[in-house]
This record gives C-alpha cells, sequence and structure tokens, in this order.
C-alpha cells in the first residue's frame, strides 16, 4: 500500500522511497510536499462526499420497507446533496481566494522591506 494511510509503499527503498514507488532521489522538497498535499486533498474531499452523503440519508430516507427510495426521498436527497456541493464548492473558491490574498500581501511586504 503507498503512502496514502501512512503506510509504506513495496517499491520503497529505504534509501528515500516516496509515495507511489518514485524514488525522492532527483525531486525537491517542494515537489514532494506538493505530492503528499494533493493526496491529503483526495482523502479530505473523500471524507466530505461521505459526510455529505450520511447527512442527507438521516435527513430524507425514512421509509426502509422497500428496496427504492421514494420518488419524495430520491428528490430531497439531490436537493440536500447538490445544496451541500455548492456550499462546500463555494467554501474552498472562498478559502483559495484568501489565501492568494495573504500570498499577495506578503509578496507586497517583502517587496517593500527589500526596497528600504
Amino acid at each position: 500500500m503507498s503512502g496514502w494511510f501512512g503506510g509504506k509503499d513495496s517499491s520503497s527503498s529505504s534509501s528515500g522511497g516516496g509515495g507511489g514507488g518514485r524514488p525522492n532521489r532527483g525531486r525537491s522538497t517542494e515537489e514532494i510536499l506538493q505530492e503528499e498535499m494533493q493526496k491529503l486533498q483526495v482523502l479530505e474531499g473523500i471524507k466530505n462526499l461521505n459526510s455529505i452523503t450520511e447527512r442527507c440519508f438521516e435527513v430524507c430516507v425514512n421509509n426502509f420497507r422497500t428496496r427504492k427510495l421514494e420518488s419524495s426521498e430520491e428528490s430531497c436527497f439531490k436537493k440536500c446533496f447538490e445544496k451541500h456541493i455548492k456550499i462546500s464548492l463555494r467554501m474552498q473558491k472562498t478559502f483559495q481566494e484568501s489565501q492568494l490574498i495573504q500570498q499577495q500581501q506578503l509578496q507586497e511586504k517583502e517587496n517593500k522591506d527589500f526596497s528600504l
């Protein structure tokens, strides 16, 4: 198993193997960090989808007498899921925008300090 869940990839060498079996030699720390951050983002996305699904299921599905969802349950679930996805995407966009603004402010401060 790769480094996704903290396990060691069988193709990693003890002399600096990275997740996915790619050796760290020739890769910068920043590249390795970026790859690990992407893995964490994927895991967080999966957790978020599971959480939304569970929440909407608890709210919308009440009848367990049949194998299929009733049309009202299906409609409720779809609306609930879409609402939570829209909110999640908006929060992600807002976070990314705030990060960009912070980076720009930091860069401006560094440029100002450098010119003094």
